[in-house]
């Protein structure tokens, strides 16, 4: 029965830490393994250099992308909710502002000029973007700007990240009281059969002892 709760409380914490942490919607976002891909220029907008890999003064890691101009870093992706997205953030250096885009299933796009906030690394900022996001829609594709003149921007750690709906915690919660019904009701099961067993055992034994106490024919005591 201990090991029984044990497992249950186990299976318990790793559903509801998947559930709290959810996922990363963003490929790549790091540029962990030195390259872009799936991610791509768009300079409909906008003139420079393009995104390259870098190994110099990046954020975290080995890698980042810089660029210099204001083209843009663009990714698309499978639709994404808006209510299921906790965070929308990114880190730059080489300006104080930042230009980023929304994409929407169904046409439509948002754009909006943020103010970072410093980091402790030198010359890097965190750019949060999570409440320009629309109320209602679902998100296919983001996308952030270099800035225009000569200074060069490096990206990094551009992240989107999501947790389920809470129509998926309470489907995880009844399948966790579900398994924990079972396991009692199996538990519940043994107990009869094993009070059952035992009885059998002792009525077998009982009778085995009256058998054995009638056909015995003792000796009379008799004192030499």
């Amino acid at each position: 029965m201990k090991t029984a709760k044990v497992a249950l409380a186990s299976l318990g914490l790793l559903a509801l830490s998947g559930l709290a942490y959810g996922g990363q919607v963003l490929v790549n976002g790091d540029f962990a393994g030195g390259t872009i891909s799936p991610w791509f220029d768009d300079t409909r907008d906008g003139t420079g250099t393009g995104w390259l890999i870098t190994s110099t003064n990046c954020f975290s890691g080995s890698y980042c992308v810089v660029d210099t101009g204001n083209v843009g870093l663009e990714q698309t992706f499978a639709g994404v909710a808006t209510t299921a997205i906790t965070d929308v953030s990114l880190y730059m250096s080489g300006g104080i502002i930042e230009v980023v885009d929304f994409f929407y299933q169904g046409g439509g796009d948002d754009e909006f000029v943020l103010s970072g906030t410093p980091t402790a690394v030198s010359g890097w900022e965190v750019f949060d973007a999570t409440s320009d996001l629309r109320a209602s829609g679902t998100l296919i594709g983001f996308e952030a700007f270099g800035n225009s003149g000569t200074t060069p921007t490096l990206l990094d750690d551009l992240s989107i990240t999501t947790i389920p709906e809470p129509s998926g915690l309470m489907l995880a919660l009844a399948g966790l009281v579900g398994l924990a019904f079972r396991m009692r009701s199996l538990q519940g099961t043994r107990g009869v059969e094993t009070a059952s067993t035992i009885g059998s055992w002792r009525a077998r034994r009982f009778s085995a002892n009256q058998l054995q106490g009638s056909g015995r024919n003792d000796p009379p005591n008799h004192r030499p």
